[in-house]
């Protein structure tokens, strides 16, 4: 019985353990979820955010779609304007698993729980950035990037 309960306990922390792990990058399927949005201002200006579970992966993402977006667009560099990260409640709850057992002079038993928290379910980032793009030599200034410098060092992770 004892092996038999053990066997369960590992087989349920290898299943939690899968459910962790690199955060997806994509578009934001409906408003509030993760992923990004992309707001066109004016022809050459641009709005980026980027919705994830922690602040570095919002920034790295939202930086990496506006490379994406400046590249469609047919230009070479952007220039970050203004860029503002807004931390917040995640709506939802979060879900346990636990694996209790016992043992004494009737026998022994197992028991595993599973438990659902409806409360609320943790914080998110969305990182905004306002950009400017352009094409042509990219200008000696503060907060210009190259494009295909960003897509090629921040793509990769998850390719």
């Amino acid at each position: 019985m004892r092996k038999r309960a053990g066997a369960i306990a590992g087989g349920l922390l290898i299943l939690a353990g899968c459910a962790s792990g690199p955060e997806p990058y994509g578009p934001a399927q409906g408003r509030g979820d993760t992923g990004y949005a992309v707001q066109q201002i004016e022809s050459d200006r641009l709005r980026v955010s980027y919705r994830a579970g922690d602040s570095s992966t919002a920034r790295d993402y939202a930086l990496r779609r506006a490379a994406e977006v400046t590249l469609d667009k047919g230009a070479d560099w952007f220039r970050v304007v203004s860029a503002f990260s807004d931390v917040e409640g995640r709506p939802g709850g979060s879900t346990s698993v636990s694996v209790g057992g016992s043992g004494g002079s009737r026998g022994s038993s197992l028991g595993v729980g599973v438990g659902i928290d409806l409360g609320g379910g943790g914080r998110e980032t969305v990182h905004d950035l306002e950009i400017l793009i352009g094409s042509g030599p990219k200008p000696e200034m503060e907060n210009v990037y190259d494009a295909r410098s960003v897509r090629d060092s921040l793509g990769k992770a998850d390719e």
